[in-house]
C-alpha cells in the first residue's frame, strides 16, 4: 500500500481522498484512506486533509468538528 500511495504522490501529484463517516454513537470515524491521510501528512508536510463525506452526513461532520459554514 505504501508503494501505491507514495507513487501517486510522488510521480502523479494525485490521490483519492481519504472516506470519513459517522458512527452509531455519533463519533466521526475513517472508513477508507488511513494510508493516504498519513501520506498527506507525510510526503506533503499538510496539517489539514481533504475528505470525503457522504452528502447525507455533511451537517453533521461540520457540527462534530465545530465548523459552522
Amino acid at each position: 500500500r505504501w508503494y501505491k500511495v507514495r507513487k501517486q504522490f510522488s510521480k502523479e501529484n494525485r490521490t483519492h481522498y481519504p472516506w470519513i463517516y459517522i458512527n452509531t454513537e455519533g463519533e466521526v470515524r475513517l472508513m477508507d484512506g488511513r494510508h493516504r491521510l498519513i501520506a498527506m501528512m507525510l510526503f506533503k508536510g499538510m496539517e489539514f486533509a481533504p475528505v470525503q463525506v457522504e452528502p447525507s452526513m455533511v451537517d453533521q461532520v461540520k457540527a462534530y468538528f465545530g465548523y459552522d459554514f
